[in-house]
């Protein structure tokens, strides 16, 4: 091996390493306390996560199979079995479900829009949205 092979070698391990911290700072500074979890099952809309308050709203009742909002624990419906949501602490979470090698759950709990949750075994997406600002100006009345 050449000394510029090593060089190149040392080179690609550094950016590769300031990169990942650079990727994570970002993700910190996109997390949104009081953001939106929305559901999609097989590309359609199902649920909607408050994460600041303990609110939701119900886009697809077909998919929802129970409801504890006490918990806030959401049960939707997965194309290999039934999916449980949790919203804890501000953050979206998987905390059950049923897959070949238990992905979703291996996540960890998310705010961040640049982080989703996907369990692609059973058509299933948790992104994040920014919740609306009261100030925000609607570009209709500028």
């Amino acid at each position: 091996m050449k000394i510029n092979d090593i060089i190149l070698i040392t080179s690609l391990l550094i950016l590769s390493v300031i990169g990942i911290f650079v990727v994570q700072y970002f993700q910190r500074q996109t997390m949104d306390e009081d953001g939106v979890a929305i559901v999609i099952y097989k590309n359609q809309e199902v649920l909607r996560l408050s994460l600041g308050e303990n609110r939701h709203e119900i886009i697809a009742p077909d998919y929802i199979i129970s409801i504890d909002s006490q918990n806030r624990i959401y049960v939707v419906e997965g194309t290999l079995g039934p999916i449980t949501i949790q919203v804890e602490n501000n953050l979206v979470n998987v905390i059950d479900q049923t897959s070949p090698q238990n992905i979703c759950q291996l996540q960890r709990p998310t705010n961040s829009p640049l982080a989703p949750l996907t369990c692609l075994p059973n058509d299933l997406i948790i992104r994040i949205e920014a919740a609306p600002s009261d100030d925000e100006v609607d570009a209709i009345l500028q």
